[in-house]
């Protein structure tokens, strides 16, 4: 390729790169420069310093060549990016019909086979045709993607609409819950399995002229049939690894997601059962506990998360969920069918026009038969319990798990009853505030900070006295202005008394309100102080019996992981994963940076990272 060419390539990618607010003027020069200096793609350079995120580089390589994607399609935005890939708005060229544009790389579908799998997948959702489901027009490979071409929905997806607008009355509830069900029949009928129904996945939209529905109740589209499957086979390390990412999302996935490899169409009747709860409550069960401890729950067949289901639910409602909702698939409502006639039966049941659902086991009630919920019978097959070799091995880790659980909660004393954890999850950009070579991110250091080598070989940051870590660079513009993010870091206190980590600033002094997260041998508290050397206002705190040691040993290490998260109006304080306690955010203006203070000797700080936090529908 001739160097001009070369040349306006770059040009065009940084340009692009600078249009679309990933990176500033500045950063872009420097890279432009560098490329030329060193004879390399602007891309490449870009990635190996961090400046832009692979999904970022596949982004702009799009946009740069809108045409190149996929035949016969022409991209014209992006719509969204999550964990697999990215969604474009794009013009399907022959039929000038605009729709949604879903590319994979080809690298990220790891495994023998894979590629062709995604088209069995993807060629029986083309199969799907029904007004409750969004369309698959499109499949194939194209260069180093896959890409599936679907309707483009213009609406909100029903998490987003809770989070704005609160939990959605009880009629609406239903008349949302029954179009899912009707749509979810006809998935049964060509024996799909969706695995991963949330209200993320259920998207709302307005129904189209002459479609006769109540005005208060959207037309619901479900969305990502298929891919939930597909990202089930890109990680086989452990059941419990793929809980929470591959499987489903752990609030709204049956019990049999987590200890079987058999699930049906009863595993998405479940979930949309925790749906109806989450519509109901505005907020998912078992929301504020971690991955185990929900593992746990469902294992056990704990269901009282439905015990919040207060007036004014009624108690049919109630009834129904827990028909949904049962541990066991055989003592659940056991298909669509038999769902839709309880909810067309519901004493709050809205005036809507019905859609007959065609079934050839039972007939559809008609509308002077009496069916109430308690009338609702479920066969149960005539077999004996079977459980699986990997249920046994399964169940063992579990009876760990909750012994572990029950010892720490018999050994840790709260101070106070905590927040519930709001729903937001990492985007996938990190950054750390420590690279592991130099001080230069460090600021206003009083006392010695040093790099140094922990006992397993690592380098990591030594100091004593206080110091201020600015938030990671180089930023790209677009995460300057992230809101909610995780600050996360390993402390080892070695010589040390204490260690705090002072956020939520009111400016840039040391003599001035803040938040602190403080770590001592015994103690974790979350409190606030007038200035950084001021008395500890504590506002949650956690004991441990199994002490930190005093001091730790050049052979021994150990490190105990805070983590400190912003999310929305609130911080939330962690300690090894456990939530310490929250506090609302006083200074929503505080300067981006943490400030470290450790008192009366050395500690090694290690893992230091910022990470972007999002809701779980923007990826």
């Amino acid at each position: 390729m001739k160097s001009e060419n070369r040349t306006e390539m770059a040009n065009n990618f940084v340009d692009l790169a600078v249009a679309r607010s990933m990176l500033s003027k500045m950063q872009a020069e420097d890279l432009l420069q560098n490329s030329l200096d060193r004879e390399t793609a602007p891309k490449i350079l870009a990635m190996e310093s961090g400046l832009l995120s692979p999904v970022q580089i596949d982004i702009l390589e799009v946009m740069l060549d809108p045409t190149n994607v996929a035949p016969g399609f022409e991209v014209l935005d992006v719509v969204g990016h999550g964990g697999l890939g990215v969604v474009y708005r794009a013009k399907q060229t022959q039929l000038n019909r605009i729709v949604a544009l879903k590319t994979i790389p080809i690298s990220k579908m790891s495994g023998t086979g894979v590629v062709a799998r995604f088209q069995q997948e993807a060629f029986a959702v083309g199969q799907l045709h029904h007004p409750n489901i969004v369309s698959a027009h499109d499949f194939g490979t194209h260069g180093e993607r896959i890409y599936l071409a679907m309707e483009l929905v213009e609406g909100e997806d029903l998490e987003s609409r809770i989070f704005n607008s609160g939990p959605v009355n009880e009629s609406v509830s239903w008349a949302i819950t029954r179009q899912v069900a009707a749509g979810l029949a006809h998935a049964q009928e060509l024996g799909i399995v969706h695995r991963d129904i949330k209200p993320a996945n259920l998207l709302l939209t307005k129904p189209p002229a002459g479609y006769a529905r109540s005005a208060n109740v959207p037309l619901v589209k479900i969305t990502d049939f298929g891919l939930a499957k597909l990202a089930v086979e890109q990680d086989v390390k452990t059941r419990l690894t793929v809980v929470g990412t591959a499987l489903g999302t752990p609030y709204y996935m049956a019990p049999e997601q987590v200890s079987d490899n058999h699930v049906d169409h009863r595993a998405d009747i479940y979930a949309l059962g925790a749906s109806v709860f989450h519509m109901l409550t505005g907020r998912p069960p078992y929301e504020g506990m971690t991955i185990g401890q929900i593992v746990v729950s469902k294992i056990k067949g704990d269901s009282t998360w439905l015990d919040e289901l207060g007036p004014p639910c009624s108690p049919e409602s109630k009834k129904l969920l827990q028909l949904m909702i049962a541990p066991a698939p055989e003592d659940r409502i056991q298909d669509y069918h038999t769902l839709i006639a309880a909810i067309d039966r519901l004493p709050i049941r809205t005036n809507e026009p019905q859609t007959s659902i065609r079934h050839s086991a039972t007939p559809t009630p008609s509308e002077t038969q009496a069916v109430t919920v308690d009338q609702i019978e479920i066969a149960v097959p005539d077999r004996k319990p079977r459980v699986s070799r990997g249920t046994w091995s399964l169940t063992f880790a579990l009876i760990l798990i909750i012994g572990c659980l029950y010892w720490f909660v018999t050994q840790s004393n709260r101070t106070r009853s905590l927040e519930p954890v709001p729903t937001l999850v990492t985007s996938g950009w990190q950054s750390p505030f420590f690279n592991g070579e130099n001080l230069e991110g460090l600021k206003r250091k009083r006392k010695e900070w040093k790099r140094a080598s922990d006992s397993e070989g690592a380098s990591i940051l030594q100091g004593s006295g206080s110091a201020i870590m600015p938030f990671p660079k180089p930023d790209t513009p677009e995460k300057t202005q992230i809101t909610n993010y995780r600050i996360l870091l390993g402390v080892d206190l070695l010589t040390a008394d204490s260690v705090e980590v002072h956020f939520d600033r009111a400016d840039e002094s040391d003599n001035c309100q803040r938040t602190v997260l403080r770590v001592m041998h015994d103690r974790v508290d979350l409190g606030h102080k007038n200035r950084l050397e001021g008395e500890l206002e504590s506002i949650a705190s956690t004991s441990f019996s199994n002490n930190i040691p005093i001091e730790s040993s050049d052979q021994e290490t150990h490190y105990q992981s805070l983590a400190i998260e912003r999310h929305r109006e609130r911080w939330f304080a962690f300690f090894n994963d456990e939530l310490v306690g929250s506090t609302p955010i006083k200074n929503p203006n505080s300067p981006r940076d943490i400030q470290l203070l450790v008192n009366g000797g050395f500690a090694n700080f290690a893992d230091l990272s910022l990470f972007e936090l999002v809701p779980p529908e923007s990826l």
